[in-house]
């Protein structure tokens, strides 16, 4: 009997948790992403001249990255409007 007791118990609980985990993620608010940042690096020894940057607003995804070389360089820049 006490056996069924306990087997019962162990069937409520892993019901009770596949419920949990089934709800996603918990029901909280979906936040809408929103960031901005940007860095650079010089570097003197190698003359090299590194910067990054982006800016997210919702869907929209604005940045780029540019390194300069002494004797090259090159630069990125993207946009993302959507998903």
């Amino acid at each position: 009997m006490a056996a069924k007791f306990i087997l019962a118990i162990i069937c409520v609980l892993l019901g009770a948790t596949s419920m949990v985990l089934a709800s996603g993620h918990g029901g909280f608010p979906y936040a809408i992403p929103r960031y901005n940042y940007q860095y650079a690096v010089n570097d003197p020894i190698t003359g090299d001249f590194k910067q990054v940057r982006e800016l997210r607003d919702g869907p929209y995804t604005v940045g780029g990255y540019s390194l300069v070389q002494p004797f090259s360089g090159r630069q990125v820049n993207y946009e993302i409007l959507g998903r």
